[in-house]
């Protein structure tokens, strides 16, 4: 019967109601508390609630139960990066590295914490790992996610013009301003990794128009 809550609260999840999948999680807990994939679940539906307190100790208790359970840890981190606590996110994303060195998002995740932590250095060699992995998994949208990251880390060329310093962030590049990004990388003498990240593209997606137009003017 707890098996059956279980697949039940998995649907819930699929589909978004993610109370009626917490309650289906804890009726499977009540006759099996020591089961650390329900917890885990049990912490995503939490934190898509916005619980995010609960889905820190639901994660917990996954990993006290399953101590290799890398999704647990990665899940964690996310968590702990929304409740700013970033040494305890840091731990916890490296943890999941080490346990699974080919883990795109937790790659992604760390850069993600460097960033916000002032470590740019970090930052750049991490989204340039995960855009690799997932280039490998054929995962273009997150592989060009990590590649306009990258963009926008990138020291600007000095203008005459002084910024306010109410300046929003740039936002997240279209895939448009980013193919103008690395034209403009080109022209000023970048050439070789304006090359490199378009063919990076090309590998995820062998038939991206742009990318190969992109290309020949590079």
């Amino acid at each position: 019967m707890n098996e059956d809550f279980y697949k039940q609260g998995l649907e819930k999840a699929q589909q978004k109601d993610f109370v009626a999948a917490i309650e289906l999680f804890n009726r499977a807990l009540q006759t099996n508390p020591n089961w650390d994939a329900v917890y885990y679940r049990r912490g995503l539906a939490y934190f898509d609630t916005g619980a995010i307190h609960q889905a820190v100790s639901d994660y917990t208790k996954a990993i006290e139960l399953n101590p290799q359970y890398t999704e647990a840890y990665y899940g964690r981190a996310l968590a702990r990066v929304v409740l700013k606590n970033l040494p305890g996110a840091l731990a916890d994303v490296e943890r999941a590295i080490v346990l699974n060195r080919n883990y795109a998002g937790a790659y992604n995740l760390r850069a993600t914490i460097h960033r916000k932590q002032g470590n740019i250095h970090g930052a750049i060699a991490d989204f340039k790992q995960a855009a690799e992995l997932y280039l490998e998994q054929k995962d273009q949208e997150n592989c060009r996610r990590c590649l306009s990251s990258l963009q926008q880390l990138q020291p600007k060329p000095k203008t005459a013009v002084v910024q306010s310093v109410t300046t929003k962030p740039a936002p997240i590049l279209s895939a448009k301003d980013y193919f103008t990004q690395l034209i403009e990388k080109a022209e000023q003498g970048d050439t070789r990794q304006a090359m490199e990240d378009l063919n990076w593209i090309l590998k995820a997606d062998p038939q991206d128009a742009k990318a190969y137009c992109c290309r020949g003017v590079v």
